[in-house]
């Protein structure tokens, strides 16, 4: 469960209605007939750039998806996922359940419009608009002992109850986050695949974010986490009944720590963090540094065979260009003349 990103992923949706929000209020005066406190929430929701949702018809009004269709989407969810296997790297299978189009749209529209409203401690670096796994080692590089834990499970182990509580806290009615949180989930957890359930995780395990980051400061040590990854790192060592209360934090949280993905390292061992060694600057680790050279290398030589791959070369330009910036703009030129190759042959 990695991500390579480290910007915000966009998909079309502006972060208010696609019409004017006075149009809206208007809109659902004339359609709920909201009582008075319902129009006190309506202003306190606007106040916080949060959609008016004081029912669950208002997130059909603006969406423009029929009643019907919300509710089946958040009752009979297991109609609008299809799953699918991915092999995982440590070996074993991985399910993948995917929403189907119109309950991905949905989702995406919370997460933009809700999701993002909440923002997360800078130690948090997985998932979150402008960041990544450069980001989360960074906090890390120059250190000289670090201590990786891993959550096993990570969205399965989020409830349909804490998602729920998740969205009261924004301020909606019990009605409207009964309905997002089912929005949300597939047979009670948060579905692996989602666009919503990165960030619902994230927005979950804040709790035990804040008592490891106390942990943490306490013992003088350095706190990220990205994802289900967690990883903290000092130029002392590490206390072992540090590392034992970190875990019970994440245990006491309602999460597992995966025992076999407990790792330490000292002085004159490599230290990384989610693929990134960090022992005196930001880079990859070197079979993926060789790789991509001879991979540009190629595609300098011999253009035409990556024209199908210019997407991804101008992606992997951008991640080298991210931590070594003489070699990245080398491998961007390479990516950008394949990508207008790809362009000529198209027309």
């Amino acid at each position: 469960m990695k991500e390579d990103t480290t910007g915000r992923e966009h998909y079309g949706f502006e972060l208010t209605p696609p019409f004017p929000l006075v149009d809206l209020v208007e809109l659902i005066s004339a359609e709920l007939q909201p009582s008075d406190e319902e129009r006190s929430t309506v202003v306190a929701l606007l106040q916080r750039k949060l959609p008016p949702l004081i029912r669950g018809g208002v997130l059909s009004l603006i969406l423009g998806i029929s009643p019907k269709l919300i509710h089946a989407m958040a009752h009979a969810p297991e109609k609008y996922y299809r799953q699918f296997k991915l092999p995982k790297r440590g070996g074993g299978i991985r399910f993948i359940d995917s929403p189907r189009v119109f309950l991905k749209v949905v989702q995406r529209w919370i997460l933009q419009n809700i999701l993002y409203n909440q923002k997360l401690p800078n130690f948090v670096t997985g998932f979150v608009p402008a960041k990544g796994i450069l980001e989360n080692a960074r906090i890390h590089v120059g250190h000289s002992y670090l201590f990786r834990l891993d959550i096993k499970d990570f969205f399965p182990s989020v409830k349909r109850a804490q998602v729920q509580v998740v969205y009261s806290r924004f301020g909606f009615p019990d009605e409207v986050s009964a309905l997002l949180a089912r929005l949300s989930t597939l047979r009670g957890v948060l579905p692996q695949g989602a666009p919503t359930s990165p960030y619902l995780a994230n927005l979950v395990f804040l709790p035990c974010d804040k008592q490891i980051s106390e942990i943490a400061e306490s013992d003088g040590l350095f706190y990220s986490r990205y994802a289900d990854d967690l990883t903290l790192s000092s130029n002392h060592p590490i206390a072992e009944a540090a590392k034992v209360q970190i875990q019970q934090a994440v245990v006491k949280g309602g999460f597992t720590v995966n025992p076999r993905k407990l790792k330490s390292a000292g002085p004159g061992q490599r230290l990384m963090t989610t693929g990134i060694v960090v022992n005196a600057k930001v880079h990859p680790m070197r079979t993926l540094r060789r790789n991509l050279r001879a991979r540009f290398h190629q595609a300098r030589l011999h253009p035409r065979r990556f024209i199908k791959q210019a997407n991804q070369l101008l992606g992997w330009a951008a991640y080298v260009n991210s931590y070594d910036a003489i070699r990245g703009q080398e491998y961007l030129k390479i990516a950008n003349d394949i990508a207008a190759l790809s362009k000529r042959s198209k027309a």
